[in-house]
């Protein structure tokens, strides 16, 4: 019997201890890192409207907006229920240039498209607006007439509608298919159809694509013969003019907005796009010359 017990002893003196359970794995936070004193918003969730009338919700970090999930905004605040969380207008977050997403939420929801903008910090090439090729109508008007039939002549020459004509775009970073036709002046439907494409989410940077052309307005050829010559030296196309002559120029500098250059100078941010034939808030960079409208 004692040896028994003895035998006992030793096995469970031998014996390997059972494994302890696995730790549970504390969650992390996936906020980019802020820096204080950078902004009166640093370290603070900003929840505001987007354009489609849903809610946006942003933490500031780096004075960058970031784009965030609600539900990932309630994990962090889960983690650090410190972090502060104001509701402001559209205008107010667009007073913040916008920077990278967190985890899987998307860009542009306030002042622009859903495609990926380019922060107005860093330098951009020159307005794809001048890269955009555009039928010069004018260059087919009549030669100048002074007999008193002049105007008979202009009516013939606008019912005989050019032909529609075609040009190619060739998509770059950030570009999407409801940006690409407004700029051109076309529907997204008529660059698949010109395309042969089903998906308007199948396409991607470098790709070619059609633009369908549409007939020159008739309204452009009625212009006078005389200043045709001086519109065709001109680089930039009619469409592209300011609408009112402005009182100043303004060279971006890094950590402008079109938001705060509007604001410091006057005026409305839809004014300060306007004069200057720009289709989004965001496609502004360092070095660009704005032209600034009176106020």
């Amino acid at each position: 019997m004692l040896l028994a017990v003895i035998a006992f002893a030793i096995s469970l003196a031998l014996g390997t201890p059972a494994p302890a359970p696995n730790a549970l794995t504390a969650p992390t936070s996936h906020l980019p890192a802020t820096q204080p004193g950078s902004g009166p918003n640093e370290g603070v969730f900003l929840v505001t409207t987007a354009d489609d009338g849903s809610r946006a919700t942003y933490f500031i970090a780096g004075n960058a907006r970031h784009s965030i999930l609600a539900a990932d905004m309630q994990l962090e605040l889960q983690l650090n229920p410190l972090w502060p969380v104001h509701t402001v207008s559209p205008d107010d977050a667009l007073a913040v240039a916008e920077g990278a997403p967190v985890g899987s939420a998307r860009q542009g929801l306030v002042g622009g498209t859903a495609a990926e903008p380019e922060p107005a910090t860093e330098a951009r090439p020159p307005k794809p607006v001048a890269e955009a090729p555009a039928p010069e109508p004018v260059a087919e008007a009549p030669a100048p007439d002074a007999s008193p039939t002049a105007a008979s002549a202009t009516n013939d020459v606008a019912d005989e509608a050019p032909a529609p004509t075609q040009s190619t775009y060739v998509l770059r970073p950030g570009d999407n298919l409801t940006r690409v036709a407004a700029h051109h002046g076309t529907t997204v439907a008529a660059i698949l159809a010109a395309n042969g494409l089903l998906n308007a989410n199948r396409i991607y940077v470098g790709q070619t694509l059609v633009m369908p052309g549409e007939t020159a307005s008739p309204e452009v050829v009625e212009t006078p013969a005389a200043p045709a010559a001086v519109a065709a030296d001109d680089e930039q196309p009619v469409a592209d003019a300011p609408d009112g002559p402005a009182a100043a120029t303004y060279t971006v500098k890094r950590g402008d907005t079109a938001f705060l250059i509007a604001r410091h100078f006057g005026v409305t941010q839809s004014e300060l796009l306007a004069a200057n034939g720009i289709a989004n808030a965001n496609r502004v960079y360092v070095g660009q010359v704005l032209a600034i409208p009176a106020s």
